[in-house]
């Protein structure tokens, strides 16, 4: 046996036949095909605890036509042995053992069946062990000088990040999104408007009149307002004689930016002076519409010529869609579906058996 590989031991006492004292027993395989069981069993009085005689059990359960396991059926492959037959089995394994050493007891929550649970896509006690390693100082201060955590720690954040960015699209795409819904989508994820801004002021009313939608915070203390309108903007752009110009809820839009820019302008010093917040010459952005649900032939080209163009008369407000802001976000994510190979030894119509069953559909010794 190599090193690598462990033997998931497990010993049961506790057993409803009133001959049986217990069972020892070990999965020699779990495979794609097949799954392959030993166990010892060992028969005798339970109130005197004498022991009358022992029965090793090998058994080979394949799958179904449904890709699955029937344990409560009888095994398609099984033999045994009694008691001194079994001597000359150990004897038997004893003499080729490639190398001396000792078995070892793994118990149910050790780190060893953590790792396998985990490799067959049970997650949650992993998670719970490293929870509880990340709360030791000494783990925390070795786990910071690994670049394998630091790259882990990384495709955590883009995980999540993606997670965000499929609840923005999904209010995005629905006709029916609300402000407010979007606003909900966005909120706390400031990563989507770029890497200039450090994170997002959770006070949205500075001005006495005004409540901002969100308030982003760059690098050097100062505001950048956001300014979100719904998706579902049919008239985002519209011709005027020979060319496209911005809908009227564009325009209404940047007024309304360009009026919060001011009143922050016009309290500037009570704003620094009593919240300490920089609004001196904010900026902002406005998000608003998307080229799916434009009226006639509009197509995402004359949308962003019509709004490169405005947006160049423009000085401290920048008009963009959902489709640039969603857009941005993934090629910053690099999003690349990468389909993994599956191996000749588990092919995919194979599937392992479902960990999260535990034992209940197990061999039955």
């Amino acid at each position: 046996m190599s090193a690598e590989k462990e033997l998931l031991l497990r010993l049961r006492t506790d057993l409803a036949n009133p001959n049986l004292l217990s069972i020892e027993d070990v999965v020699v395989k779990a495979g794609p095909r097949a799954w392959k069981t030993a166990a010892l069993l060992t028969f005798g009085d339970k109130s005197t605890g004498e022991v009358k005689g022992r029965t090793f059990v090998v058994q080979t359960w394949e799958r179904n036509t449904q890709s699955s396991y029937q344990f409560e059926k009888r095994a398609e492959y099984r033999w045994f042995c009694e008691d001194d037959e079994i001597n000359a089995v150990q004897a038997l394994l004893n003499e080729n053992l490639p190398s001396d050493g000792k078995f070892v007891v793994v118990e149910e929550n050790s780190t060893v069946v953590l790792l396998q649970r985990l490799a067959r896509g049970d997650s949650a006690p992993a998670v719970s062990l490293v929870s509880d390693l990340l709360r030791m100082p000494e783990v925390r201060e070795a786990l910071s000088k690994s670049d394998a955590v630091a790259a882990g720690s990384s495709l955590v954040v883009a995980q999540r990040q993606r997670a965000a960015l499929a609840v923005l699209e999904a209010a995005v795409n629905n006709p029916d999104s609300s402000e407010h819904a979007l606003q909900s989508a966005l909120d706390n994820q400031w990563w989507l408007f770029g890497g200039q801004y450090m994170g997002q002021n959770q006070r949205r009313q500075l001005t006495a009149l005004d409540q901002l939608d969100i308030p982003l915070l760059r690098a050097d203390g100062s505001i950048h307002v956001v300014e979100l309108k719904r998706a579902h903007i049919p008239r985002l752009v519209e011709p005027y004689r020979s060319h496209l110009i911005v809908g009227s809820d564009v325009h209404q839009a940047v007024g309304q930016t360009m009026n919060y820019l001011r009143a922050l302008d016009e309290q500037s010093a009570s704003i620094q002076q009593t919240l300490g917040i920089d609004v001196r010459r904010a900026t902002a952005t406005v998000v608003i519409g998307h080229p799916q649900f434009l009226n006639g032939n509009r197509s995402a080209v004359d949308v962003s010529q019509t709004l490169r163009t405005y947006n160049s008369h423009l000085s401290r407000v920048q008009v963009i869609t959902y489709a640039e802001l969603i857009d941005g976000a993934k090629a910053a994510l690099r999003l690349v579906d990468v389909q993994p190979e599956l191996s000749e030894e588990h092919p995919a119509d194979f599937p392992g058996p479902d960990p999260a069953s535990g034992w209940e559909s197990e061999p039955p010794f």
